[in-house]
């Protein structure tokens, strides 16, 4: 079994959404996608 996305870890963190967890988690993604894949790039 692999990993599971890190962007899972916002998942779980409150019972109801939260504005601030959402912040965070577009965050996240934004900062995940600034890395260039060197096997996509090869």
């Amino acid at each position: 079994m692999g990993a599971a996305p890190a962007s899972t870890m916002f998942d779980h963190v409150y019972a109801e959404p939260h504005a601030t967890v959402e912040a965070e988690r577009a965050w996240f993604a934004r900062f995940q996608g600034s890395f260039v894949d060197e096997e996509a790039h090869a």
